[in-house]
């Protein structure tokens, strides 16, 4: 966890306390992150609220246990086309059975694709 503290000025009032938050000296972050490494920096601030901010940034960009937000992977429909008949190849069926699928998906989606409208989900390849 860390913690704000103000580290003072020679010539202010508040010098010997270093929790104090109202005076103008620079705030300075130190403690342990998420991850156990030790941090003592420089808020680069002379605000409070700001250094809060800095710090609790910091812990999240740290944490090990935080999980992005993953986009999912975008394909073309022509690239979509392609997987399935080559997993239809990978299940061993019949050259007849995989021409067919061809010659319908090919005539189906092959000429209409266009740039804006051309991809779709992985998942939704699935479906096909």
């Amino acid at each position: 966890m860390l913690h704000i503290y103000t580290r003072h000025s020679a010539e202010c009032d508040h010098a010997d306390n270093t929790q104090w938050r109202r005076c103008r000296c620079p705030k300075w972050v130190r403690g342990v992150l998420p991850n156990g490494d030790t941090v003592r920096e420089s808020a680069n601030t002379r605000s409070w609220e700001q250094a809060e901010r800095f710090a609790r940034k910091m812990e999240a960009d740290a944490d090990p246990t935080r999980v992005d937000q993953i986009q999912p992977r975008r394909a073309t429909v022509k690239d979509a086309v392609r997987r399935f008949l080559e997993d239809e190849e990978a299940r061993g069926l019949e050259h007849s059975s995989r021409k067919k699928s061809r010659t319908l998906l090919e005539r189906s989606f092959w000429p209409s694709a266009k740039p804006a409208s051309s991809s779709i989900s992985i998942s939704s390849c699935r479906s096909i």
